[in-house]
């Protein structure tokens, strides 16, 4: 028996981690080596290419881009849309072979998740914000109708825009 505060801090305490982990031991650390492996996977990820040498670190022995050096590509006003293209093409190369560990690391996170009494991680995640999913989810959708008449108006602005420069 304890009271309700104490009852919902051990709650939150539960539900806390970004990603819970199964209770069994074995699957435990098999999540931890693919969290692991994914996170170092994407952040040696490098992109190759002639024409977006010149976003090379100085003195880098080879035409490879870090994603650092793709964002630059992408965030630079004198880019061209061809190297901004490739740019983002080339980000996009990285995580592909990195989708059956992904799924593997889904399916870990979810049993997890389940683990400690939710349907999956995204139950999760809803559940932190003292409402229940179905709240939740009702929420975001009212505030979305409210922002969505300006999002389509940036977005059109920023759509016209686009085509004036490019």
């Amino acid at each position: 028996a304890m009271n309700a505060d104490t009852a919902r801090q051990l709650d939150l305490l539960r539900r806390s981690p970004t990603l819970p982990y199964p209770v069994d031991a074995e699957r435990r650390e098999q999540l931890s080596k693919i969290a692991v492996g994914l996170a170092s996977t994407y952040g040696k990820g490098t992109y190759c290419s002639k024409t977006l040498h010149k976003w090379a670190p100085e003195g880098s022995k080879d035409d490879c881009l870090h994603l650092d050096e793709l964002s630059e590509v992408l965030q630079d006003p004198k880019a061209t849309w061809d190297e901004q293209l490739e740019a983002w093409t080339g980000w996009r190369t990285i995580s592909p072979p990195m989708r059956a560990d992904y799924q593997k690391f889904v399916e870990l996170g979810n049993e997890g998740a389940k683990d400690i009494g939710y349907a999956d991680v995204g139950a999760v995640w809803k559940s932190r914000y003292d409402m229940t999913a179905d709240a939740m989810e009702a929420d975001v959708e009212r505030l979305w109708q409210q922002v969505k008449p300006l999002y389509t108006a940036l977005r059109c602005y920023a759509g016209k825009k686009l085509r004036e420069k490019y």
